[in-house]
């Protein structure tokens, strides 16, 4: 009987060290992805720069780092523009010429998130051409971003 104890006891040690080593494992790789979903800003600004952003709010349960940007176009826009994302009105990337009509942009800019809740924002800045004509009055797509949680 004490045989088979010591059996069941070692086939436990080893279940729970398995375990432990794949939520470590699983905690070193995870990751959060967050969207914006279809959005449309309507600019109150008057030059090349659209104000307001577009904002998301991020909520990882700890600290990490945005890995992956992807923005896609809206199909009606009619000039080139590049995304800007920002974070307390500071510039932390930039994609580049993003052209008219649908496209989509990954961008790869390692911005360190807080744990909890964080929001960036993302802006058009215009670049003169097709419907641009010195002013960008309105710009929309989706935007995707994956945090990878340290």
């Amino acid at each position: 009987m004490a045989a088979r104890s010591r059996l069941i006891l070692a086939a436990l040690a080893v279940f729970a060290f398995l375990g432990s080593a794949a939520v470590a494992a699983k905690h070193r790789t995870a990751s959060r992805t967050y969207s914006t979903g279809a959005f449309v800003v309507t600019c109150t600004s008057t030059g090349q720069v659209c104000s307001p952003p577009q904002r998301l709010r991020l909520t990882p349960p700890r600290r990490g780092t945005i890995t992956t940007i992807r923005y896609t176009t809206s199909p009606q826009h009619c000039s080139a523009f590049v995304l800007q994302v920002v974070r307390g009105g500071k510039l932390l990337a930039s994609s580049g010429r993003i052209e008219a009509g649908e496209q989509t942009a990954v961008l790869h800019p390692h911005i360190q998130v807080p744990k909890g809740a964080s929001t960036i924002g993302f802006r058009a800045k215009g670049i003169v051409g097709g419907c641009n004509t010195g002013r960008v009055g309105s710009w929309g797509g989706k935007a995707t971003v994956t945090v990878k949680l340290s």
